[in-house]
């Protein structure tokens, strides 16, 4: 027969072992609840209290909480038969995740182990739960997915082609976009020495460029056009820019390219066009500057001899006749090539160049124009010609306004305005639907345009003159005024 002593310090002990189980129950950094038979909360810990909001006071001896966590009657009869069946002994689970609505009304996922309770004898009695509160991390998944799935929507639908090469030009990865640019199966080129399609003339710059983006792994990026051999066999014109830094993630270079060829082909032909306009010009220029010349003399001599009103519609022809000299070697000089795109203050050089220009009585107003990123010579000769064109057809009087419109700037006058009829060739160097020489003043400025890959729009001003928007044109926030 056991003692009093020996059955009181087998109480104290029986004691104080629950109570360092309760203490490392409360200090758990999980949550860790219990249930009796009937699915009623025997235990809920301060973990349990924190994640969801409610106080063991609130939930020990009540079955609500079911109602409270899990608000959604669908989704609370499905997790009461979890419930059920582990109170059962028919299943535990592990990692097994549910969504609760705490008691602020936020949400957080929790990943639970629960098993049921035997007695000593094996009775079942309840069952316990540890969870994990894992929002942080399921919050980081999704958006690493939706970031996944982002990524992979763009490189199957991008226009440019991304690669992944090794150090020796080995593809390891091409994007779909490789079936439209240049006839390929992306694991057509997979495995292969891309400098082997690569046009024999242009290899040698291509492995510069990429030596230079793996040895130089701090260097500016650099892009590099060549070209490169079609499925079909022609040449394709790509422009490439490397990122000159290796990614466990890719275990490679990754390279953006773009087709070019069209804008290659249209280089070519509008160099051969100024090729041929030069020629034209220089031709003008010594066979017309000559005669116009020795006609001046003789002008100047019969003024000697005789007073005559003809004389004066002959220097006129004369000057005519010199304008369209110098507005053809302009066009020459001013093709689709321009010089090194500086910082241009266009409200200054407008300014400067309203000087330049016979303005007679023309008023030149200002309304801030935009700071841009330009060559500023050609820029020059587009105001003087826009200048010109608008006192010549909007009279001696004419107010010209030059301020800033959506992506550019825009030239506009209060004179006659610009018939339908001559909005479609304006820019062309041809007689106009009137008859009347349209002359190469507005050619040459459509050739600035063109050249600084800019768009003009001709349209009417609110004073119904004339009005030149310039869009698509690099606008200097940094220096600028908008």
């Amino acid at each position: 027969m056991e003692s009093g002593s020996n059955r009181k310090r087998r109480d104290d002990e029986f004691r104080e072992l629950s109570q360092f189980r309760d203490a490392i129950i409360q200090s758990a950094n999980v949550w860790i609840n219990a249930l009796d038979e009937t699915g009623t909360v025997t235990l809920w810990n301060e973990a349990a209290e924190e994640i969801s909001g409610y106080t063991a006071e609130e939930v020990v001896g009540s079955d609500e909480i079911w109602t409270w966590l899990y608000p959604d009657e669908t989704y609370r009869n499905d997790i009461l038969n979890n419930v059920s069946a582990i109170l059962q002994g028919e299943k535990a689970v592990e990692e097994f995740q549910t969504t609760i609505e705490t008691k602020d009304g936020s949400c957080r996922t929790l990943s639970w182990n629960s098993h049921a309770i035997t007695d000593a004898a094996g009775e079942l009695q309840g069952s316990v739960a540890v969870g994990r509160d894992i929002t942080d991390r399921t919050n980081r998944e999704r958006e690493f997915e939706a970031l996944k799935e982002r990524f992979q929507a763009y490189v199957e639908t991008a226009s440019d082609l991304l690669s992944v090469i090794d150090e020796e030009g080995i593809s390891k990865y091409e994007s779909p976009a490789v079936k439209r640019m240049l006839g390929y199966e992306p694991d057509e080129l997979v495995g292969e020495d891309n400098f082997q399609y690569i046009h024999p003339d242009d290899r040698a710059k291509v492995r510069k460029n990429i030596s230079t983006m793996i040895e130089e792994p701090d260097s500016t990026a650099t892009s590099v056009e060549y070209r490169y051999e079609h499925a079909d066999g022609h040449w394709v014109w790509l422009e490439t820019v490397g990122c000159n830094k290796t990614h466990t993630a890719v275990d490679g270079y990754v390279l953006s390219t773009r087709d070019i060829t069209e804008r290659k082909e249209r280089e070519q032909e509008l160099r051969r066009q100024n090729d041929r306009l030069s020629e034209f010009s220089s031709i003008v220029s010594h066979d017309l500057r000559n005669p116009v010349n020795i006609a001046q003399g003789y002008l100047e001599a019969a003024r000697a001899e005789c007073d005559s009103d003809h004389l004066e519609d002959v220097e006129i022809a004369l000057t005519r006749i010199d304008q369209i000299v110098n507005q053809t070697l302009s066009l020459a000089r001013h093709g689709e090539t321009i010089g090194k795109k500086n910082t241009v203050d266009t409200a200054s050089l407008a300014e400067q160049c309203w000087k330049g220009v016979d303005t007679a009585g023309a008023d030149l107003r200002l309304r801030d124009p935009p700071v841009i990123k330009a060559d500023p010579r050609a820029v020059r000769h587009l105001f003087e010609n826009l200048f010109r064109n608008a006192i010549e057809h909007g009279g001696e009087d004419v107010t010209v306004c030059v301020g800033p419109c959506d992506e550019g700037f825009y030239v506009e006058d209060d004179g006659v305005g610009l018939p339908d009829e001559v909005r479609t060739d304006l820019f062309a160097p041809l007689p106009s639907a009137g008859g009347e020489p349209a002359g190469l003043g507005l050619t040459i400025v459509k050739r600035i345009i063109d050249a600084h890959e800019w768009e003009i729009q001709p349209t009417e001003s609110a004073a119904g003159g004339a009005r030149f928007e310039i869009r698509s044109v690099t606008i200097d926030h940094r220096n600028g005024r908008r």
